[in-house]
């Protein structure tokens, strides 16, 4: 795909899967032997990881939604800054439903050479996330 092929891949694929919840299509967009990068969630590396993933997170936040802030792309690459937001309402990280609002952002590069993405890196901000639902405190200058 050449570099706004990939554009649109990626706009489609968010909306499809994280805003409209269709992760059935998931296979649509990710090769099977996809690899997932995530320090945040180093557990997840494979496909059907990921996909065990996406069902969490869309039932953990209400009205989970992602809003591409920047995407750009290369013929077989794309990254995208993004925004997600929701409300949480299920237990996540072994935190009981606060029923906040959250806003979290992150940075994703994908790796697309063909016509499905082949590999994935994250970076989320998770202290930002825990900061919202009350997890963490702030202090001066450092967490308590």
């Amino acid at each position: 795909m050449n570099a706004h092929e990939i554009k649109d891949f990626i706009r489609n694929y968010i909306d499809e899967v994280w805003n409209k919840g269709r992760i059935y299509s998931i296979g649509k967009y990710f090769a099977p032997g996809y690899i997932h990068h995530d320090s945040s969630a180093p557990e997840v590396q494979t496909l059907e990881d990921y996909i065990h993933l996406t069902k969490m997170l869309r039932s953990v936040f209400s009205g989970y939604h992602i809003e591409i802030d920047d995407l750009v792309a290369l013929r077989g690459k794309g990254v995208i800054r993004w925004t997600m937001a929701g409300v949480h309402t299920g237990e996540f990280m072994g935190i009981p439903a606060t029923e906040k609002q959250v806003r979290v952002t992150g940075v994703t590069f994908y790796c697309i050479p063909g016509n499905r993405i082949e590999e994935g890196w994250y970076t989320v901000d998770m202290l930002g996330l825990l900061h919202q639902l009350g997890a963490l405190q702030f202090q001066g200058e450092g967490i308590v």
